[in-house]
């Protein structure tokens, strides 16, 4: 590894749902959802880096003499981009994932394996949380009980993801502080709704 390179920091993306989208809406629409992915990892490097499709539904990006807290950036801002784009009211979602060599006696499989292995970790939260059926019932549920829109939820995870950002907390930690702000009220849940609904004073029993 040429040591002018040096911090070198890695990126790995995948696309969350590919053959979902694949498989409900054709794959001329899930090659245009790649495309748009594409574009959003082109803008956000902003000629930065070396940006290649890995795999079927994942890109890497490979960012030469920028450390880990430009490629946490880049990372946040992919994230941003993502939120305001759609085809075909598809979302663009992206799991995220990276690595930073420091030093030139580190590989640079080591840190593709370490990017690719961040990138998993926030693909399982995911798939724990929001791609869950059972937590999604779960989730329909609590909205009723609770009150609550979906985009009041939305609003609190915008200002949790801001004050997290203001912490300088790495992508992987902004990714559970989201779902935290979605399930904040989930012991509503086996709440009988008469207490919840009370508007007199609650007795010691309730």
């Amino acid at each position: 590894m040429n040591e002018k390179q040096i911090p070198l920091s890695i990126i790995m993306a995948d696309f969350n749902g590919l053959k979902m989208i694949n498989d409900s809406y054709g794959h001329k629409i899930g090659d245009e959802v790649l495309k748009r992915a594409a574009k959003i990892l082109k803008e956000s490097c902003r000629k930065k880096g070396l940006i290649a499709r890995w795999g079927g539904d994942e890109f890497v990006i490979i960012l030469p003499k920028s450390t880990e807290i430009e490629a946490n950036d880049i990372c946040n801002f992919v994230i941003d981009k993502c939120r305001n784009n759609f085809v075909k009211d598809i979302p663009i979602s992206m799991a995220l994932g990276n690595s930073t060599m420091n030093q030139a006696n580190k590989s640079l499989t080591t840190i593709m394996k370490e990017a690719e292995d961040d990138m998993y970790k926030q693909k399982i939260v995911e798939s724990k949380s929001a791609r869950s059926a059972v937590l999604n019932n779960m989730l329909k549920t609590l909205e009723a009980k609770s009150f609550e829109t979906s985009k009041h939820t939305r609003r609190m995870q915008e200002v949790a993801r801001k004050i997290g950002k203001k912490l300088g907390l790495p992508i992987s930690e902004l990714n559970r502080l989201s779902i935290l702000i979605t399930l904040h009220d989930i012991g509503k849940i086996n709440m009988p709704e008469s207490i919840l609904t009370k508007k007199e004073k609650l007795t010691n029993e309730e």
